[in-house]
């Protein structure tokens, strides 16, 4: 998802960071519907920074451990 919507967030001035847990989490989950949350928050936080003017625009992305068979995503602008 970071590389499909990279070239958009560019053109907006947003500068994407990253920070994931290593080793990575492992979740059962549906593929398709992950990417689509994801790809979702990243398209609204791009428009939403894109219309301010002065502040800086970055947009985190970054995951956690959260218990033993549980993982945390979150997206923050």
């Amino acid at each position: 998802m970071l590389e499909l919507t990279r070239g958009e967030a560019t053109k907006n001035g947003v500068s994407v960071r990253t920070q994931f847990v290593e080793p990575s989490p492992v979740v059962q989950a549906d593929l398709v519907q992950l990417q689509q949350v994801i790809l979702t928050l990243i398209i609204n936080a791009v428009e939403a920074m894109s219309s301010m003017r002065e502040a800086a625009r970055e947009l985190l992305i970054c995951t956690e451990n959260a218990g033993l068979n549980d993982a945390l995503v979150a997206v923050r602008d």
